[in-house]
């Protein structure tokens, strides 16, 4: 019993809209592809959301307290706790809204109707839309050795699959910070495909939003992160 005592006191540290993050997305667009975080420690900080992996060996995503990675063509396997990442972003999901949603022909027609539900203009987003597509297209990230290059992707795509987009919106002054505005990662229904989304043909689905009142940041302790050049682009 006592071995459980620290994991729990974590846990119950952190409440449902306490989103943590590893690092700045700028920094990752940066090369700064080395983080110390192990991924047995964030699986105590959320059960949902999205990443990658030291060197870029695939990406990241979590559903339901389960953390998956891909393979350059999409493929799943489970995440192992020894695996470190250079950025990642969890939150403990617990849904404040439940919307139908629509048919979109695309992530942009998709994103521009569903800005209607984010009314919290000035404040992160956890986002879950559960679905039926007609295509997505995704890529995953091809591992590197230093010295790094801009990030290197594979791109795949699949149709008529059933599955979760799992990520969040950020509001436009926190663009660098994560992602300004909608960021998705895939998983099918089957816990066998996924990757970051690049876009998408919703048939229809059903979304749920939590509002993200409080983000904690991980800087990473490397020279790499210490000299990137992380000033917003203009």
């Amino acid at each position: 019993m006592n071995k459980l005592l620290p994991i729990l006191g974590i846990m119950l540290s952190l409440q449902a809209g306490d989103l943590y993050q590893i690092s700045t997305f700028r920094a990752l667009t940066e090369q700064v592809y080395e983080g110390n975080v192990r991924y047995g420690d964030l699986f105590k900080k959320g059960d949902f959301g999205l990443g990658t992996f030291n060197g870029t060996r695939g990406e990241m995503v979590a559903l339901d307290g389960t953390y998956y990675q891909d393979t350059p063509d999409g493929r799943l396997s489970l995440v192992r706790p020894t695996e470190k990442t250079p950025f990642a972003a969890v939150v403990f999901f617990k849904p404040e809204q439940t919307v139908k949603l629509k048919s979109a022909k695309s992530f942009a027609q998709f994103s521009n109707m569903f800005d209607h539900f984010i009314t919290a203009h000035n404040t992160p987003h956890a986002i879950k839309v559960t679905g039926s597509f007609r295509y997505i297209k995704l890529r995953s990230l091809k591992e590197q050795s230093p010295p790094y290059q801009p990030l290197m992707e594979n791109v795949y795509e699949f149709h008529d699959i059933e599955g979760t987009l799992v990520g969040f919106w950020f509001p436009p002054y926190l663009d660098g910070i994560n992602v300004g505005g909608y960021h998705f990662h895939f998983i099918d229904e089957k816990k066998q495909w996924g990757g970051h989304v690049l876009d998408f043909s919703l048939k229809s689905g059903t979304a749920e939003l939590q509002t993200c009142y409080t983000l904690t940041i991980d800087f990473p302790p490397s020279e790499a992160f210490n000299h990137a050049n992380l000033e917003a682009i203009k």
